[in-house]
């Protein structure tokens, strides 16, 4: 089978594997560019000639192996021209820059993978081998050689992690904005993740019954979690941390009803506490939790007349500090805590037989 194509202004006569030792191919590595506009007329000429032979293996189903041998070498030379981690990486940057839509060789190959049958992953592997010997062919004739193919939710999950590989590398790399661009691309939403785990898990066991409780990841609570989810409202001492575990937990039940066609968009529970106008009430202990910081043990001693804002005592070096206010854009750092609980934050701020510290005025 033989195919023309031109590549830079040059005629070639491409073959499938056995090639003639006298056949014309791009080079594996691409020359040094002397200017982006060389550069982006080398991937522009590429380009055509892998989409036009790409046409052709379409079109050419009986002798598909063959016709796809002939693309090899075409997307060999284009993964040099667009790997990150090539030589021509600036050139790319450089590129697009001017305005040209010129993708990652990842991007780019994603508009192809279908229509060549091959996930990036396996031609990448058969460029590596084309690399090491022109001459060998990179496919294997014969029955049974091909393998099981994925299901679809497996192929997504791989492709998936793929990514998340690929945004490790990002990330470390500094390209911040790039990574976050992947990550929204290729992970599912919620709503899809939600819909997989409807289905439940194998039962175990550890879990015979194959339910999970309020808290895990299985999306539809059982009873026992309603219980659950009873008691630890009951002792929440804090208002917002109360509604999101309600907030949670609705939302895990109202998963149930969604479908191809109904989507739960989000679920909101507000809980209100009697005779308590605030979150935060002078008498409470709190708990701050600052960025990249231990907790610290703080307690509300009052409310100023100026827009109502809290009066803070934060707990150091062994001692209650100087009363200060909290403004309303600082008052998420803060959670409510019982007294149980900011004693065994900060024992020593509780001396044996020393009765609690209450604020002034209480």
């Amino acid at each position: 089978m033989k195919a023309n194509a031109k590549l830079a202004g040059t005629e070639l006569n491409i073959v499938s594997r056995q090639m003639s030792p006298n056949s014309e191919l791009p080079p594996v590595t691409p020359p040094s560019f002397q200017s982006a506009a060389d550069f982006v007329d080398a991937y522009t000429t590429t380009d055509k000639t892998i989409a036009d032979m790409t046409a052709k293996f379409v079109a050419q189903a009986g002798e598909a192996k063959k016709a796809q041998d002939d693309i090899l070498p075409h997307l060999a030379f284009m993964q040099s021209l667009l790997s990150k981690k090539g030589s021509n990486h600036h050139l790319v940057i450089e590129a697009r820059k001017k305005g040209h839509r010129i993708p990652w060789w990842r991007d780019y190959y994603e508009k192809y993978k279908d229509s060549l049958w091959e996930s990036l992953r396996t031609m990448e592997r058969r460029i590596a081998a084309y690399r090491r010997d022109p001459s060998t062919p990179t496919t294997k004739g014969g029955k049974g050689t091909k393998p099981k193919h994925l299901t679809q939710l497996e192929h997504k999950l791989l492709g998936t992690a793929t990514c998340v590989r690929e945004v490790i590398v990002d990330l470390r790399a500094g390209r911040t904005d790039e990574a976050i661009a992947k990550l929204e691309k290729n992970t599912p939403t919620q709503d899809r993740i939600a819909e997989h785990l409807e289905r439940g898990v194998e039962p175990t066991h550890a879990n015979p019954d194959g339910d999970a409780e309020f808290g895990s990841d299985e999306p539809q609570p059982t009873p026992r979690a309603a219980d659950q989810l009873r008691v630890a409202l009951a002792a929440e001492p804090d208002r917002d941390v109360a509604s999101k575990l309600l907030t949670d937990y609705l939302q895990a039940d109202a998963n149930q009803f969604g479908n191809e066609r109904i989507q739960i968009k989000g679920v909101t529970a507000r809980i209100e506490f009697a005779d308590r106008g605030h979150r935060i009430m002078p008498g409470d202990f709190l708990e701050r939790r600052d960025e990249n910081a231990e907790p610290t043990l703080c307690k509300c001693v009052g409310v100023a007349e100026f827009m109502k804002r809290r009066r803070v005592q934060d707990w150091g070096g062994g001692k209650w500090g100087k009363e200060h206010v909290v403004f309303s854009d600082r008052e998420h750092h803060y959670r409510v805590i019982t007294e149980a609980q900011a004693r065994l934050l900060v024992p020593e701020a509780f001396p044996p037989g020393a009765a609690t510290e209450l604020p002034e005025g209480l």
